[in-house]
């Protein structure tokens, strides 16, 4: 919950919130301290705060579709913006993947293809793994496939992305 409520305190004022995640979050609130509890029911109750479910969201039929997904985002950027948000904050709590291994592979390939794809400019996503339910190499397959990461204090620069537009206007990707 302390993310969340970081989260919605970095917000700029027009700047929306969207928490993904399965986890009942009524009842964390009612766990978490009167101060931590009340930022996030307060983000609730005017808006600024949306929360959608995980697993559903990333597989509406039981299995992950990237093509699904990535549609979702500018979906979901087209209906913030209807909402009179300039831009948003989306968090993706991926705490549902560990019980689906077998998604796990064609899930990072999305992850390092939403580069790629790109997002629409004005929203931001963070991947949020909960390093307890991973095993160290899905850790670090999860790292490898993102431009920034943030161990503990540090945030890291993983890879660059380089696009060029050629002659024949195919692109060129660098990594």
């Amino acid at each position: 919950m302390r993310s969340l409520v970081d989260m919605i305190a970095m917000a700029n004022d027009d700047e929306k919130i969207v928490y993904l995640s399965d986890k009942n979050i009524e009842k964390h609130v009612s766990c978490t301290n009167r101060e931590t509890g009340e930022a996030i029911r307060s983000a609730l109750r005017n808006g600024k705060l949306s929360i959608i479910p995980s697993y559903e969201t990333y597989c509406p039929a039981g299995e992950f579709l990237m093509e699904s997904i990535l549609k979702f985002w500018w979906e979901l950027a087209n209906k913030i913006d209807k909402e009179g948000y300039e831009s948003a904050i989306i968090a993706g709590d991926i705490s549902w993947l560990p019980h689906h291994p077998s998604l796990f592979r064609s899930f990072l390939q999305y992850e390092q293809a939403i580069d790629l794809y790109g997002v629409p400019k004005n929203i931001r996503i963070i991947c949020q793994y909960d390093s307890r339910l991973f095993n160290s190499q899905q850790i670090e397959s999860a790292i490898r496939v993102h431009q920034l990461v943030l161990r503990g204090q540090s945030l890291e620069r993983r890879n660059w992305i380089v696009l060029r537009k050629m002659d024949d206007n195919s692109i060129f990707f660098h990594f």
